[in-house]
């Protein structure tokens, strides 16, 4: 989301614009200057990511620490695959 709250996939010049920490160019150089694609696609890594978080809070409860790891990894995968980055 950006600094009033509106996801970045919903802003409406995103073709070549950073917002907050997530830049829109990385999805267009993977699959074109596609909207309703990227739409998609951030509406998935979303869902999935709500998905992980579930399983890393519950693993750190039970001290999983090869989960935590692995979980960790993979949303950072996630994350930069798409073009969201740490700020």
């Amino acid at each position: 989301m950006n600094a009033v709250g509106k996801r970045s996939h919903d802003h409406p010049k995103m073709s070549t614009q950073e917002v907050g920490s997530f830049s829109i160019g990385v999805l267009v150089s993977l699959v074109g200057n596609e909207p309703d694609l990227h739409k998609r696609i951030l509406g998935r890594y979303i869902e999935d990511g709500d998905e992980m978080l579930k399983e890393f809070d519950r693993a750190v409860c039970a001290s999983e620490t090869s989960t935590i790891h692995l979980l960790a990894h993979k949303m950072k995968s996630s994350s930069k695959a798409i073009g969201a980055y740490p700020t």
